[in-house]
């Protein structure tokens, strides 16, 4: 019997076992001027909570190597961008980061743009990197809780609420998305060497709603890789087996936010992350 009671304690020890809160060295980013990455906001300690079983879960936007803000706004009748200091992305309190951009196109003759780039014809606002990066042949979870403003549509451009992509190599398009494909559906979709866009996983989702996700990423240069979903504690399901890299990459960074291609007719949308976290998976 004392036995027994002996187990029980300590299973319930470890269940409660304390969360320890780590303080990392920010980046020290030394780049080209042209390159996008130039206009992040680099934290100098990103502090976040590791768990029991490894996972560091995000607090507020101090637990994030970088902020993406969008630092301009494209300007229709002069056409160029403008130094704009509207801040974007927000800490809400409870963990919570809200990412807003506003299109004021037919009524204003402007809208948020990309970071400090003169694209013109997409938006960002996006939060990078919890702790180490992902490595080629590694094993990674990345998850979040995420709802959209109720009114929130999809308009049949792009619509990324997280993505994966290299550091070096190959490092312009993303290895992952989760995207919004269409009004209350989306994918996880992966770009793996010059293969074009595939969909690993379609799921639902409903505006105003908190969903969770997180999926399984495993990169590879051969056929091992894997990128699976799970949708609100549901199974994971994708595809494995697969080849899942960037050319010449070797390191890769997840991202949450909303990044999306403008389309004529857009309104003002943000979107809410909560939970974001990283885990890598033991071998």
């Amino acid at each position: 019997m004392k036995s027994l009671i002996f187990t029980a304690i300590a299973g319930l020890m470890a269940a409660a076992a304390p969360q320890e809160t780590v303080t990392t060295q920010g980046v020290d980013w030394h780049g080209d001027a042209k390159d996008p990455e130039s206009n992040t906001t680099w934290n100098t300690a990103p502090t976040y909570v590791r768990e029991a079983d490894g996972t560091l879960r995000a607090t507020g936007l101090n637990s994030f190597e970088g902020i993406e803000e969008p630092h301009v706004k494209w300007v229709v009748a002069e056409n160029r961008v403008e130094r704009d200091d509207f801040v974007n992305i927000t800490d809400e309190g409870n963990g919570t980061v809200r990412m807003f951009l506003r299109y004021r196109g037919e009524t204003e003759g402007w809208w948020d743009g990309d970071q400090g780039t003169d694209r013109s014809d997409r938006q960002r606002a996006e939060i990078k990197g919890i702790g180490p990066h992902q490595k080629t042949g590694e094993t990674f979870e990345y998850g979040t809780t995420f709802r959209t403003d109720p009114d929130f549509k999809a308009y049949g451009r792009f619509c990324h609420l997280m993505q994966v992509k290299a550091t070096d190599g190959d490092k312009g398009a993303p290895l992952v998305t989760l995207s919004l494909t269409g009004n209350g559906k989306g994918a996880l979709q992966y770009d793996s060497g010059s293969d074009g866009f595939k969909t690993a996983q379609a799921f639902t989702w409903k505006p105003g709603e908190w969903e969770t996700v997180r999926f399984r990423l495993k990169t590879s240069q051969t056929g091992d890789g894997e990128l699976l979903l799970s949708v609100n504690g549901g199974p994971f399901q994708g595809v494995t087996h697969v080849p899942m890299f960037r050319p010449q990459a070797t390191d890769y960074r997840p991202k949450w936010g909303l990044y999306r291609g403008v389309v004529k007719g857009m309104t003002d949308d943000w979107v809410e992350h909560k939970d974001q976290t990283v885990r890598k998976v033991p071998d």
